[in-house]
């Protein structure tokens, strides 16, 4: 450090400094990428679940539909309807699986749907039977109350499952942001401190040459010539002192040819003069 110029060393400070508020600057837009990546994934993921179980609900409105129209009017087109939203309820709920990991409790409400859509297809082949034999619709009906409920449960606690999910994810990702802030100003505190103590260093290397040249200069302006000047830098300050040095040497060593030229006159070598090459341009 000593022996860079001033320049050199301004520069040097200016361009840590600099280099310091690029790291951060990249750091935090690296973690709003990464939370922001994150986030996006899961709210995708979220929003195609939440799509695939309205669907369900959906496809089980049509199926009791078509399954009140099987006890009511018979045939076999309802039942063949009614088979075609049950297979949807499957399919929906495997394209739900295939989105990514579950949570228990969603995992054992899709179980509760497919075994639910079980015993659905079950009771429309009773409902079937029973309308082939000459039961009465009130008959039919009783046997069959309540079939539906299970599906429609289950589909409503994946719904509610997912709602718990998502306010989760929001709170996760609301702490991630206000740990990405804590780090980000942590940091940015840090750049502060280490480019603070840049300058105090840089300026200190600068400044103490200056006052140590300032005091030289009163020194010799009061007539006192000190013996020896501490330099020990080597840039611009440290040439200052050294000029310093040398005309302090200079004005000692011009100091003691006047005592001397004095003497001689005195000693009557009035002829006596001091050596001019000794002190060019005196």
């Amino acid at each position: 450090m000593k022996k860079l110029t001033i320049g050199k060393r301004l520069a040097l400070g200016f361009g840590f400094v600099l280099a310091l508020g690029i790291s951060v600057a990249g750091i935090a837009l690296y973690n709003l990428f990464e939370l922001r990546q994150q986030f996006s994934d899961y709210e995708t993921r979220m929003l195609v679940r939440e799509r695939l179980a309205f669907r369900g609900q959906v496809e089980l409105g049509n199926g009791i539909h078509y399954f009140k129209n099987t006890v009511l009017r018979g045939g076999t087109d309802y039942p063949a309807r009614f088979t075609a939203s049950m297979d949807a309820i499957d399919k929906l709920m495997q394209e739900y699986r295939a989105v990514g990991p579950l949570s228990p409790e969603a995992d054992a409400a899709l179980d509760e749907i497919g075994s639910g859509g079980q015993k659905y297809r079950s009771v429309i082949a009773r409902v079937v039977e029973l309308k082939a034999s000459g039961a009465s619709v009130t008959e039919v009906d009783k046997s069959i109350a309540g079939a539906d409920k299970p599906i429609g449960v289950a589909l409503g606690k994946l719904l509610a499952q997912q709602a718990v999910e998502t306010l989760a994810a929001c709170e996760a990702f609301d702490a991630a942001v206000s740990r990405a802030a804590q780090m980000l100003g942590l940091l940015a505190a840090g750049m502060v401190v280490v480019g603070a103590l840049a300058a105090w260093l840089i300026s200190r290397s600068v400044s103490r040459p200056l006052a140590q040249a300032v005091e030289i200069s009163q020194a010799v302006a009061a007539g006192r010539l000190p013996e020896h000047i501490e330099i020990t830098a080597e840039d611009e300050t440290g040439q200052l002192l050294q000029a310093m040095q040398r005309m302090v040497d200079t004005f000692r060593d011009f100091a003691d040819a006047q005592r001397d030229n004095a003497h001689q006159h005195e000693l009557g070598f009035i002829d006596h003069q001091i050596d001019g090459q000794r002190f060019p341009g005196v």
